[in-house]
């Protein structure tokens, strides 16, 4: 066609005096060029033989497209050397040997002996592998490419990698990762697969797993991983990842950033097994990881069996989504566990969310560790969110460590063992620590109803900001659900919770608990003093608002005690501002210092119920008894401004409710401020 584009390979003959030799060479070269240029070279017949009992082949031939040549090997027999394993080829020549690989006669096989697979050279295709022992040949595996086409699925098997359990595969299935290609997938067979360690270090490589097919660990030196992913856009199918329940390894999967260029994002693990590991997976590095963009990773599916720590975050700058996995920390076939250290979740530094998974540490240990562990981290840079999962624990659930951000929005636990924990404790630090939760409901297990522990422990960290709205505590005494393990009844921190319920088993009652903004207490913030009823065994003692100076609160009361005496102020009752008991449960908070001068303090805090004919029904000891009060000790010297918090135990019948603060025995000076009730 006129002004078609006639490119070849070859001249095109021309009427000159070399024309014939130009068409020869045209007519033998062009199509095969062409051929080679598009499609790829394979075995049309033949190509392989059976075992035998002795160390020669019966003879076979092969027909075969060779670099686009075609080559007809008329039946050849090879002779092998006995024990040891031969790599079989077919060469486009029939002389000469190719490399380390040598001619058979004058045909197109060659082979070459060595233990994995070599590197196959020009211009050939393979055939076989081939091993002998005991002067006969005992195994033949088919090496051969059978289509023309591109293949889009290339198994392992085609690089060597033999799957079965005792044949160090680490060689031939590196190979395999090595060559991988955009346009081709890797398929795993069924099998186990031994090895020391892979890396994935190519682009947009693609696994698909058969089955168990299973890659198991054999290293037998301190080893990091199993495997180790470190380029961008892999996607894996299946598989079984095992740590063969050995010490040598750190962790069984690295998902890691080795230098600022090798960045693993955009990768999906679909469905995957981690066995036998004492870390699951390790995302990041658990000393000196990279900052690096290792963002937009997934995790679909998926289990853990005999995993002391399932997943072990500590990547600067990664971002990790799990959904619908079953986390579960459990001993199995590990032959050693440490249940303090075990968790499901531990995330150092990083953004981790996990959606619609279940989160499982349900052993026998109860109080033993976490199931999710937020630890300590740098300017708020360790970041867990869950999304509507579901748990099974004995444990305590959540540890959030300083500068930690915690966000739970749907979370149900059907039968949390533990009765000497709270569901979430936080770090005794001074750091920043955030937690949201949105729609948690626990249900403690039969046995645990009667716990003096609940939902949250502050330890005496003043900088927790806690959210709680739409919770359910089940079989959860109610005067505890903001129980301190560490401090008895008292928190520090800003802790609300809004809209929830507490299910009281053992007093049979359910009622809701609403930490609203509106404070029932305001009126008694003002600083005058007939507002209370103050009631003093000595004339050196005293009761007065003084200014504080305080972020939150301008003034507080003082109480001056001196020694050998006693006194105490109870809020008015029968007034029109006096707190009025609510068909809910109702939550005192106050803060509270003893100044430098007191030579030892003990405090008084209890809550005094009236019915509506002022008539007293009872009172609450709000103390922690021998003159404690929360973070205040029965000490001497100055102790800071530390909030405190207490579910009331109100009567059915009160109507009206007093707060009682006060000191005795000691000579001592204390305040009390910012007092709410809600």
């Amino acid at each position: 066609m006129p002004g078609l584009d006639t490119d070849t390979f070859n001249p095109i003959p021309s009427a000159n005096a070399s024309f014939l030799s130009t068409l020869q060479t045209f007519l033998r070269e062009e199509m095969a060029e062409r051929y080679a240029d598009t499609l790829r070279s394979y075995v049309v017949s033949g190509g392989t033989h059976a075992t035998a009992a002795s160390l020669t082949s019966a003879a076979f031939a092969t027909v075969a497209y060779i670099s686009g040549y075609r080559i007809n090997q008329v039946p050849a027999s090879i002779t092998y050397t006995n024990a040891v394993t031969t790599w079989v080829i077919a060469h486009i020549d029939q002389s000469g040997n190719v490399g380390n690989f040598i001619r058979v006669g004058s045909t197109h096989y060659l082979t070459q002996v060595v233990a994995t697979q070599p590197s196959l050279p020009t211009d050939a295709i393979w055939l076989m592998q081939v091993i002998t022992s005991g002067g006969a040949i005992t195994t033949v595996r088919d090496l051969r490419t059978t289509s023309s086409l591109p293949r889009i699925i290339t198994p392992v098997t085609d690089y060597g990698v033999i799957p079965r359990a005792g044949i160090d595969n680490t060689v031939n299935f590196q190979a395999a990762l090595d060559s991988a290609s955009e346009a081709v997938t890797l398929y795993v067979p069924p099998g186990t697969y031994d090895v020391t360690t892979l890396i994935m270090r190519r682009n947009h490589t693609r696994m698909i797993f058969a089955g168990a097919a299973t890659i198991r660990g054999i290293a037998t030196v301190a080893t990091t991983a199993v495997f180790q992913i470190t380029r961008p856009f892999f996607q894996c199918y299946g598989g079984v990842f095992s740590g063969n329940l050995s010490t040598n390894y750190t962790t069984c999967i690295q998902w890691y950033a080795p230098t600022a260029n090798d960045v693993p994002s955009h990768c999906t693990l679909f469905a995957p097994s981690i066995n036998d590991s004492y870390i699951g997976i390790l995302f990041g590095s658990v000393t000196n990881p990279l900052s690096a963009a290792v963002s937009e990773n997934h995790i679909i599916g998926g289990t853990f069996r005999g995993v002391e720590r399932n997943i072990y975050s500590n990547q600067p700058n990664g971002f990790l989504h799990i959904s619908n996995m079953v986390l579960s920390c459990q001993q199995n076939e590990l032959p050693t566990f440490n249940h303090v250290l075990a968790s499901c979740l531990e995330n150092h530094e990083g953004v981790l969310s996990l959606n619609q998974c279940n989160i499982i540490k349900n052993t026998a240990e109860a109080g033993q560790g976490w199931a999710i562990v937020n630890t300590h981290a740098t300017a708020l840079r360790s970041i867990i969110t869950l999304n509507d999962c579901q748990t099974e624990i004995s444990s305590r659930f959540l540890f959030a460590g300083g500068n930690s951000n915690t966000r739970i929005h749907g979370l149900y636990c059907n039968q949390w063992v533990s009765g000497l924990d709270n569901f979430i404790e936080v770090e005794d630090s001074t750091e920043p620590i955030f937690i949201e939760g949105d729609g948690i409901e626990y249900v403690r297990a039969a046995g645990a109803e009667g716990s003096t522990t609940g939902l949250l422990d502050t330890h005496t960290n003043p900088n927790v900001v806690a959210r709680f709205t739409n919770c359910t505590l089940r079989n959860q005494l109610s005067i505890a659900a903001l129980t301190s393990t560490e401090y008895n009844r008292w928190f520090t921190g800003d802790v609300r919770i809004k809209n929830s319920v507490v299910a009281d088993l053992l007093a049979a009652v359910t009622m809701p608990l609403e930490m609203a903004e509106h404070n029932l207490a305001w009126y008694y913030h003002k600083p005058d003093v007939t507002r209370w009823a103050v009631n003093s065994s000595n004339g050196g003692n005293s009761f007065l608002p003084v200014p504080v100076g305080q972020a939150e609160f301008a003034s507080a009361y003082r109480f001056i005690c001196v020694a050998g005496a006693q006194i105490y102020a109870d809020m008015n009752v029968n007034i029109d501002q006096s707190i009025r008991g609510q068909n809910r449960l109702m939550v005192l908070e106050a803060t509270l210092q003893s100044e430098a001068s007191t030579t030892q303090f003990f405090g008084l805090c209890n809550a005094l119920y009236y019915n509506d004919g002022n008539v007293f029904l009872s009172s609450q000891d709000l103390t922690d008894g021998n003159g404690r009060i929360g973070h205040l000790a029965s000490v001497g010297g100055l102790q800071a401004w530390r909030r405190i918090r207490k579910v009331l135990n109100v009567p059915r019948n009160c109507s009206e409710i007093s707060i009682r603060f006060g000191c005795q025995t000691f000579a001592q000076t204390f305040y009390v401020g910012n007092i709410k009730v809600y």
